[in-house]
C-alpha cells in the first residue's frame, strides 16, 4: 500500500513562500530615524561646542586679568595693551596675533587698553561674539568685571538672566568688558 499525501495548497503559493529582505515601508522608517539620530547628534555637538568655546573664553578673559595684574604698575594700567602683554609674555597662548589684529579664541578680533575715565581699571573688547557664547559667558561672570553688549549695559553678575538674553540678542556682537 503506498500512501499519498494530498494537500489542498499547491506548494507554490503566496501562502507557503516567506518574503525575504524588507519592504519600502521599512526602508523608509529606518532612514528616518538614522535622520533623527544624525539631526540629535548634531545639535549636542552644537551644544557641548557653545559651552567649549564660552569656557575657553572665560579662561583666556582670567589670564588676561592675571597677566595685566602682573606688569601694571601698582595697579595702574596706563598704556596696556596686547602687544605689551605678548612682549612681557603675560598673554593665554590662545590669544594669536594675526597680522596687526589680535584674535581671541573665538577667532575674532580683540583689543586691550586702559579704561578711559579709571587708570585702574581696563577696557578689553571682543568682537563678533555669537549670541549664545554672549550669553553664556556674561552669565558666568561675576562683579569684577562690568559688561556691555555693542552699546547696552549688562548687570554683573547676571541676577536677570532675561537680561542678558535681550543684550546678546541675535546676532553677533561687540562685548566690552571693563575690570573692576
Amino acid at each position: 500500500m503506498t500512501r499519498h499525501i494530498e494537500s489542498s495548497k499547491p506548494i507554490n503559493s503566496p501562502r507557503t513562500k516567506r518574503q525575504s529582505g524588507a519592504s519600502l515601508t521599512e526602508y523608509l522608517l529606518y532612514a528616518a530615524l538614522a535622520g533623527l539620530v544624525v539631526v540629535g547628534a548634531t545639535k549636542m555637538y552644537g551644544s557641548s561646542s557653545t559651552a567649549s568655546q564660552a569656557n575657553q573664553l572665560l579662561s583666556d578673559l582670567q589670564g588676561i586679568r592675571s597677566g595685566a595684574q602682573s606688569i601694571s604698575t601698582g595697579g595702574v594700567y596706563t598704556g596696556i595693551s596686547l602687544d605689551s602683554m605678548s612682549t612681557a609674555k603675560a598673554l593665554p597662548s590662545t590669544i594669536r596675533k594675526s597680522g596687526t589684529n589680535w584674535l581671541s579664541s573665538l577667532n575674532t578680533n580683540m583689543t586691550l587698553a586702559a579704561n578711559a575715565t579709571s587708570a585702574s581699571k581696563f577696557d578689553l573688547v571682543i568682537s563678533s561674539v555669537p549670541p549664545d557664547i554672549c550669553m553664556k559667558t556674561l552669565s558666568a561672570l561675576d562683579a569684577s568685571w562690568s559688561a556691555k553688549v555693542g552699546a547696552t549695559a549688562v548687570t554683573l553678575p547676571a541676577a536677570d538672566v532675561s537680561a542678558i538674553a535681550t543684550a546678546c540678542g541675535s546676532a553677533v556682537a561687540n562685548l566690552t568688558l571693563t575690570s573692576s
